[in-house]
C-alpha cells in the first residue's frame, strides 16, 4: 500500500492522478481484524461558540454539514438522538488548518443536552496520563478492523493519522496526531459503529485538507459488529492476564482486547477513577509521548524490544491509593510487562 505524503507539485515522483489507496498502518505487529466504546473547554451550551459558530432553533434550519464538512445531517443523527437534534443545534469549531482544531455540536434543551466533541491534534506526555487518557485509554474500547490505527467504543473513538500527514506549518512537531471523538449527555445512545465512523469521517476530512493520499472506508459493516472474543475479560482471580493472583486490596482488573495499537488493563468499571492503569503500546507511531514519561520520571515504564521497533508498557496510579494498600506499582508493572513481552514475542529491554 502506498505511504501517505503531502502533495508536492514540484516533486517529479508525485503522481498526478493517484488512485484512492487504503491507509497504511506502519505497524510492526499484524493486528487481528477486530471491530469495535474530554471535553476540552468548548462551552457552547449557554449559547457561546468557539471560533466560527452557528446556532439553529430547528433542525431544518441547521447547516447541511458539520465539523469542517466531515459530517452530514444523517451522520449526526446516527450519533445524537434525532428527537433532540430536531429541537436545536449549536455548532462551534476552530479552523481545521490550525494547531489543535476542535469542533463541538450541542443539541437539545437545558437539562437534556447532548454533545459531540471532536478534536484533531497531537497527543503528548500530558495527554497519555491526563484527561485524554481517562477518556480514550479504556479497556472497553476495542481495535478498529482493518487499516485504521485506533480504538473505538459505543460513545468514544480515536484514530491516529499517518505520521507524514500534517499541516504544512507543523513540521518538526510530534508525529502522534489523532482524531478523537466523544458523545455524551442525557440519553446518548449512538447507533452501532457510528462513533467509530465519525472519527474516520473526520480523519478523511483532515487527509483532504492536508493534501494527503488515501482514505479510510466508512461503510464497513464490521464497524457495527461485536467481534468474536472482543468482550472485556474481568477476573478477580487473575491479574491482567498474567496467570497470577492480584494483590489483596487491588480492584478487579478489566483487561482490554489485544491486537490494537494499545492494550489497556485497569480496574474499570469497579474503579471508575482508574486507580491504576497498565498500558501496552504496540504501535510505534504512538510510542513517543509514552517514552517521554521515562524522561519525566512521573510514571514507571518498561520498553519492549520487538525486532526493528520498540514497544512500551506504562503503569500509572493516582492518589497514593496503591501505596496506602501496600501495593507496589513497579511490581505490578514488571508482572504485566513480562506477560505482554511473551505475548508479543518481544524482549524486555
Amino acid at each position: 500500500m502506498p505511504d501517505h505524503h503531502e502533495d508536492n507539485p514540484n516533486d517529479p515522483n508525485d503522481p498526478s492522478g493517484p488512485a484512492e489507496p487504503t491507509v497504511a498502518t506502519g505497524r510492526w505487529r499484524r493486528r487481528r481484524p477486530l471491530a469495535l466504546g474530554a471535553l476540552l473547554g468548548l462551552l457552547l451550551g449557554a449559547g457561546t461558540t468557539l471560533g466560527v459558530g452557528t446556532a439553529a432553533d430547528r433542525w431544518d434550519d441547521a447547516p447541511s454539514t458539520f465539523c469542517w464538512g466531515a459530517l452530514s445531517r444523517d451522520d449526526l443523527a446516527g450519533v445524537l438522538s434525532e428527537s433532540m437534534i430536531e429541537r436545536s443545534v449549536v455548532q462551534g469549531e476552530t479552523p481545521l488548518g490550525g494547531n489543535s482544531p476542535q469542533c463541538q455540536l450541542v443539541v437539545g434543551e437545558q437539562g437534556l443536552r447532548q454533545q459531540l466533541t471532536v478534536t484533531v491534534g497531537w497527543i503528548d506526555a500530558h495527554d497519555v496520563t491526563g484527561t485524554w487518557a481517562e477518556r480514550f485509554l479504556h479497556p472497553e474500547l476495542t481495535p478498529y478492523p482493518g487499516d485504521p490505527v485506533g480504538l473505538a467504543g459505543p460513545r468514544a473513538a480515536w484514530v491516529r493519522l499517518p505520521p507524514d500527514c500534517h499541516p504544512g506549518e507543523a513540521f518538526g512537531r510530534s508525529d502522534t496526531r489523532v482524531v478523537s471523538v466523544v458523545a455524551e449527555g442525557k440519553y446518548v445512545e449512538p447507533a452501532d459503529g457510528e462513533v467509530a465512523r465519525t472519527a474516520l469521517r473526520v480523519a478523511n476530512a483532515a487527509l483532504d485538507h492536508y493534501g494527503c493520499h488515501g482514505r479510510y472506508a466508512t461503510d464497513d459493516d464490521s464497524l457495527a459488529e461485536e467481534p468474536p472474543g472482543a468482550e472485556v475479560v474481568e477476573d478477580r482471580e487473575e491479574f491482567c492476564g498474567t496467570g497470577t493472583q492480584p494483590p489483596d486490596g487491588l480492584p478487579a482488573a478489566m483487561l482490554g482486547t489485544p491486537g490494537g495499537p494499545v492494550r489497556v488493563c485497569s480496574g474499570y468499571p469497579h474503579d471508575p477513577e482508574q486507580i491504576f492503569r497498565l498500558v501496552t503500546v504496540e504501535d510505534p507511531g504512538l510510542a513517543a509521548p509514552f517514552l517521554a514519561q521515562e524522561r519525566r520520571g512521573q510514571y514507571p515504564i518498561r520498553v519492549l524490544e520487538c525486532g526493528a521497533e520498540s514497544g512500551v508498557v506504562l503503569a500509572q496510579s493516582w492518589d497514593r491509593w496503591l501505596e496506602r494498600e501496600g501495593i507496589e506499582l513497579t511490581e505490578l508493572l514488571d508482572r504485566y510487562a513480562a506477560t505482554e513481552a511473551e505475548r508479543l514475542g518481544c524482549q524486555l529491554a
